[in-house]
């Protein structure tokens, strides 16, 4: 930016994730109580926006926490990103996390927690049902002593399900199959 900025009754400093999200809540709340609609907010940056860290992440917005208190977080996030993907530039692709049997009651443990906040996903839990899903969605799959596999797909989803007809049964039981984005196979 070259010159000086038009005068502005709201100044941020920052056009990386924190200035920008102060930027869209504020507007928001100046729109709520009829004070506006933002264009009384400037942002200002050194660089350009996400030129700082912001815009060298790995450019995921994360869908999993192993911490509870940041489950709530973390799916109240992914409905904002969600409510408008066009105005954020937000291309849902889905999410896994695949295990071994080390991990494997972690993420039995994540999946039971995101079904308590209403998260849609998926858990598939047993090695042969872990490779047979896997398999469908990539045919060259070749990871041995995979025992669990947390699934959430596209937001277009749903439901929840639990794949699980090798398990022990205290893992879970068959309830429904995978989104649409997802393996077409049956549990």
């Amino acid at each position: 930016m070259t010159g000086s900025p038009a005068p502005a009754r709201y100044v941020i400093i920052g056009a990386g994730i924190h200035g920008l999200s102060t930027a869209w809540h504020l507007a928001r709340e100046l729109r709520a109580r009829g004070q506006g609609g933002g264009e009384d907010i400037l942002v200002l940056d050194k660089r350009a926006v996400g030129a700082g860290a912001s815009g060298i992440a790995c450019g995921v917005i994360r869908n999993n926490y192993f911490q509870p208190a940041m489950r709530e977080l973390m799916a109240h996030s992914v409905a904002v990103w969600e409510s408008d993907p066009e105005a954020f530039a937000y291309h849902a692709v889905g999410y896994m996390q695949i295990a071994p049997e080390a991990m494997h009651s972690g993420v039995a443990k994540i999946f039971a927690e995101q079904q308590a906040i209403g998260y849609p996903s998926t858990l598939i839990e047993g090695e042969a049902d872990c490779r047979a899903y896997m398999l469908d969605m990539f045919d060259d799959w070749q990871a041995p002593g995979i025992t669990a596999i947390l699934h959430r797909c596209r937001p277009t989803r749903a439901r929840s399900s639990v794949i699980s007809s090798s398990s022990p049964p205290d893992r879970g039981s068959v309830t429904s199959g995978p989104c649409s984005t997802c393996p077409s196979r049956s549990p």
